[in-house]
């Protein structure tokens, strides 16, 4: 039986929260691996609501500044309901908004595709044959 990984992706599962916990808040994005850049926005989140876009790059919560090594940190004393200053570039621009954080959901899905680079012969090929039948389907 074939694996995520198999067929050139991978599953990532990660119970983020137990819904007791108070402090287990969320904005719903994803940042790139070590950095403030956000890569994905989630639908009805605290961010999509404060108009957060995949490519900005976040600067400062509640006029202090962010790290990446400290964002979690920095959530984690956040209090759920309340609203916070979110700073961000969005283009080469400074943008000020504003985001209000929710509890975490108790169990959260991410997929990604792996890049091109990191799949082998056969896993390419298996990729590119189901993304052409998929595109055969939709036309």
């Amino acid at each position: 039986m074939a694996n995520a990984q198999d067929m050139g992706g991978y599953v990532e599962y990660e119970k983020l929260a137990d819904k007791s916990d108070a402090n287990s808040l969320t904005f719903g994005l994803k940042l790139k691996n070590n950095s403030l850049e956000v890569m994905s926005v989630f639908n009805d989140s605290p961010a999509e609501k404060a108009g957060v876009c995949p490519e900005d790059e976040l600067i400062a919560l509640n006029h202090r500044k962010l790290t990446a090594d400290k964002f979690d940190a920095m959530l984690g004393q956040l209090s759920s309901g309340e609203q916070y200053s979110l700073y961000l570039f969005r283009r080469g621009r400074l943008v000020e908004t504003f985001i209000t954080p929710e509890v975490t959901p108790e169990n959260v899905f991410d997929l990604y595709l792996l890049g091109n680079e990191d799949l082998t012969e056969r896993q390419l090929a298996m990729r590119n044959h189901w993304s052409a039948s998929s595109q055969l389907r939709n036309e």
